[in-house]
């Protein structure tokens, strides 16, 4: 081959190749190398690059090196980089740029940019807050600049701080591919050093027409360590009026407690800063005891420097159900802020109440209106709102937070008349009965999807039979333990005071009372808790007393254990009628008397339950002519009585002689409805002799 060439090819011949080889290595390589060495004009590119920011705005310092460097291929290095505003603010810093410059262009004497790497940009909080920073660059100049063909950026340490040591987003990287193509691909990942969140966006340019890149597939992905978010989107950047769209954003949201899904309407980015049209979030969080289901939609979230954030419209709607009960809170925010701090503040706020029962329909609704807060990196709110609950006109005021699975709720709370009736409806009835006779289950389920500390006064409480006036009440509920520590109002005329706690167990509740009721009517409380009209008189009552495992109102009665104390004055009780015997003569009445009441001065009663029977309660009365005591069994658990007592009768002045009687009773059977024997009457005369009679009542009910 060799000697096929140098006999073929003549000395003018390889002379033409040797020059055009030399011209052709020249041309490509000596000239560019020349130009981009040996006439590199450093004051020329630092220029070329202060005319890519808006200089009517901003002002640009380089206090580093410019210089050729071979990175690449043959590029520009620039070095501490600094953009000031007007009041000469530091808005941002590069540490370093390396610029790789289009081979070609060179040849021909010319600087063009084909791909840029920064490292170390910083972003300072302070200034860029009261600066526009979209116009930060002069994009009509950059169009045709020698950054116009530029293919690839790459930013690696991206940071916006607030101050030397405190950072809002940190560790950021950007990449861009393809940019002078027709599918450029692009990723963003930065972390939210304050929210303890990463971000990263990916997605490809599917088209670009007449200027409009359209993007079909943008990913976004937020990785917080308590949820995490995943959404697919399209997007559009419109270069003539320099506005990103993102449109029909869809995702998926993960967290420890909550998942759900995630819709955004619109969002669009220009130099006015940010609009997103609508934000639609369903979130659930099934349990084993409930459900629990958070909906929220907020409308026009609008911004210009990216730190306060105006809301339009935003509805927060939280629900909490099992098989028994649905508990829901809706709440409207109009005209609300959001800051940098994701601080939401709202005084023009609506919250509704409801607790639907899958028997009884609705129990609790009400309507408040005022200021609401939230504070949304801590799941905390606070509130001051006014309105009407159940129809009684109310004050609110408090906190309410959700940093684990069961809600926190803190309130103060001054009500006016509020009726809780249907609370205690038996179930398929529209009356109320006695506490001893309703079988309905106890409305204590909530305790176990809230946890709270309340201070409430309530004007009047109504519930059912019983009304409560002047109730002031303070009490906790954790963990399914409602604890009430102070328990005064004004009942049955009287006053009530004292404490309770209701814990939820497996098949029911644990209830505890411990309550001093003073100067009540007894004959209205033993209406209303027995359907008792029996008994009557001024009483006070010492409760002390626990039961367990209960579900109904009748339990609380039927499992009991504890003691009641009962002191009554001036009473009386219906059944037998002791007056009889302070006259002989009215003995032969005994049998055709109707209506029997004996009255008493003071009634003392001590009782002490076991799973709702007391075996060996005392009961003693007198007046001034009768003296009585007694001992016996008293049962709720089977609604039974056997009870003995000793009556002792002292006569006035009579014809007879007799001194006092002594008459022995015995009541037994059903504990409402018993029978009433009067056996072995003794008339003491005033002889000392003793004459012994025998009286026999038939079935008398206490009603």
């Amino acid at each position: 081959m060799y000697k096929y060439l140098k006999f073929n090819v003549s000395r003018k011949q390889r002379r033409i190749i040797g020059w055009a080889v030399f011209t052709a290595f020249f041309i490509t390589v000596g000239l560019p190398l020349m130009f981009f060495y040996y006439w590199f004009d450093a004051k020329t590119v630092r220029q070329i690059v202060i005319s890519q920011f808006d200089k009517q705005n901003y002002s640009v310092q380089i206090d580093g090196t410019v210089e050729p460097r071979s990175w690449h291929g043959l590029s520009l290095f620039i070095s501490d980089l600094t953009v000031f505003d007007k009041r000469n603010q530091k808005i941002l810093h590069i540490n370093t740029a390396n610029c790789q410059l289009s081979w070609p262009e060179l040849i021909i004497g010319r600087y063009k940019v084909k791909r840029i790497a920064f490292n170390g940009v910083t972003f300072y909080r302070d200034a860029l807050k009261s600066t526009n920073y979209a116009t930060l660059f002069d994009y009509n100049t950059i169009a045709n600049s020698e950054f116009s063909n530029l293919n690839s950026l790459s930013v690696t340490n991206l940071n916006l701080i607030e101050s030397a040591a405190t950072y809002i987003i940190r560790d950021a990287n950007l990449q861009l591919y393809s940019l002078n193509s027709k599918k450029p691909t692009f990723h963003l990942g930065f972390k939210l050093a304050r929210y303890q969140s990463d971000l990263n966006v990916y997605g490809k340019v599917s088209s670009i027409e007449n200027g409009n890149i359209n993007i079909e597939e943008l990913n976004t992905a937020i990785v917080n360590p308590r949820v995490n978010f995943e959404m697919q989107s399209h997007a559009r950047y419109v270069s003539k009026g320099q506005q990103l769209w993102i449109e029909n954003s869809k995702g998926v949201v993960n967290g420890k407690k909550y998942s759900g899904t995630m819709a955004i309407d619109t969002i669009l980015y220009s130099s006015y800063g940010l609009t997103v049209s609508s934000i639609n979030a369903i979130l659930n969080n099934p349990l084993k005891q409930f459900n629990q289901t958070i909906s929220l939609n907020a409308y026009k979230i609008a911004t210009d420097d990216f730190y306060d954030y105006n809301i339009d419209s935003l509805n927060l709607r939280y629900e909490a159900a099992n098989v028994d009960q649905k508990f829901s809170a809706n709440i409207e925010l109009n005209d609300a802020n959001l800051n940098e701090s994701l601080n939401l503040v709202n005084n023009n706020c609506s919250v509704g109440l409801n607790i639907n029962s899958s028997k009884q329909g609705r129990l609790f609704y009400g309507g408040l209106r005022g200021s609401c807060n939230f504070y949304l990196p801590v799941n905390q709110a606070s509130f001051n709102l006014r309105g009407k609950l159940n129809g009684a006109n109310t004050q609110l005021t408090g906190t309410y937070s959700h940093k684990d699975i069961i809600p926190e709720l803190e309130v103060t709370a001054k009500v006016a008349a509020l009726d809780l009736s249907k609370f205690i409806l038996e179930e398929h009835s529209n009356q109320f009965l006695p506490l001893y006779s309703d079988a309905s289950r106890l409305p204590f389920n909530w305790i176990s999807i809230i946890d709270m500390k309340a201070k409430m006064f309530f004007e009047q409480l109504k519930l059912a039979n019983l009304t409560l006036n002047n109730f002031d009440t303070e009490l906790s509920v954790q963990k399914g333990q409602l604890n009430i520590t102070k328990l005064d109002a004004g009942v049955y005329g009287g006053k009530l005071s004292g404490h309770a706690q209701i814990n939820k167990v497996k098949n029911g509740f644990d209830i505890s009372l411990a309550n001093t009721i003073t100067g009540i009517d007894l004959k209205r409380l033993f209406s209303n808790l027995f359907n008792v009209n029996a008994i009557i008189g001024s009483a006070d009552l010492l409760i002390n007393t626990h039961a367990e495992s209960i579900t109904n109102y009748q339990d609380l009665h039927k499992k009991m254990n504890g003691t009641v104390n009962l002191s009554v004055n001036n009473g009386g009780f219906s059944g037998v009628d002791f007056s009889l015997f302070l006259s002989p003569e009215n003995l032969a009445a005994f049998q055709n008397r109707n209506v029997m009441m004996t009255n008493f001065t003071r009634l003392q009663a001590n009782f002490s339950f076991v799973n709702g029977r007391s075996e060996k309660s005392q009961i003693n009365f007198n007046s001034p002519t009768i003296l009585a005591n007694g001992t016996g069994l008293i049962s709720f658990a089977d609604n039974s009585i056997d009870y003995k007592l000793q009556v002792s009768s002292i006569l006035p002045l009579n014809m007879q002689k007799i001194k006092s009687i002594s008459i022995p009773v015995e009541i037994n059977g059903e504990l409402f409805s018993p029978k009433i024997y009067i056996q072995n009457m003794t008339l003491n005369a005033e002889s000392g002799h003793q004459r012994n009679k025998t009286y026999k009542s038939g079935k008398r009910r206490g009603g």
